[in-house]
């Protein structure tokens, strides 16, 4: 039998716990402040960039182990348009899904280049709902991009040129089971908005 305590006890007795983001102690009002582990005030500057459009954001060193390429053993392939497969980006040969998500790791590096950004990771660890009794349909979810902001905070990015049934039912799950997590979905109109401001400003980009 586990010893762990349970929130509700936390909350009963007014303990404080250690906030995840800023590692200050804060005291949880509720049973969903213990689970999310993030104080009030980090939460509450989550909520504010999470209204705000990826291209509009300024994105401002880093704790994150770099970019890992994603691990696959299929042989190269065409990747000229909407293709899949390896490029060379940066000296890294990186397998990518599609055109959109290489370009954006384009623009990521670009931003981390201009200093506006401390560290990005493509196709970072992935988020487990098992762990919730979660045992059907789509029961892991790995966004595409973790990106790291100077001044330490994080979020994801999930590029998404079609929401189809199954990237409805991850990021539903995600909203469920990490709600103090913040997932920033690119979809195509931001795609090509941000393609039409920047494209032309960073090398090898892909049209």
């Amino acid at each position: 039998m586990s010893n762990r305590t349970k929130p509700e006890e936390i909350v009963r007795a007014g303990c404080e716990i250690e906030c995840a983001e800023c590692q200050k102690p804060f005291k949880p009002k509720s049973v969903k402040d213990v689970e999310c582990g993030i104080c009030p005030a980090c939460l509450s500057r989550k909520n504010q960039l999470g209204g705000k459009k990826v291209a509009d954001i300024h994105l401002t060193k880093s704790a994150i182990n770099g970019t890992r390429p994603k691990s696959s053993g299929r042989a190269d392939t065409p990747y000229a348009h909407h293709h899949r497969g390896y490029r060379i980006i940066d000296k890294k040969k990186i397998y990518f899904a599609n055109r959109m998500e290489a370009n954006y790791y384009r623009y990521l590096l670009w931003l981390k280049k201009q200093k506006h950004l401390a560290n990005f990771e493509y196709q970072p660890n992935p988020f487990d709902f098992r762990t919730f009794g979660i045992d059907q349909g789509r029961v892991t979810y790995r966004p595409d991009f973790l990106v790291l902001q100077f001044d330490g905070f994080c979020y994801y990015v999930e590029i998404k040129g079609h929401m189809n049934a199954s990237s409805k039912t991850k990021l539903n799950r995600m909203r469920k089971y990490f709600p103090q997590i913040l997932v920033e979905v690119v979809h195509y109109g931001m795609y090509k908005k941000l393609e039409k401001e920047v494209g032309t400003l960073i090398e090898g980009w892909e049209t």
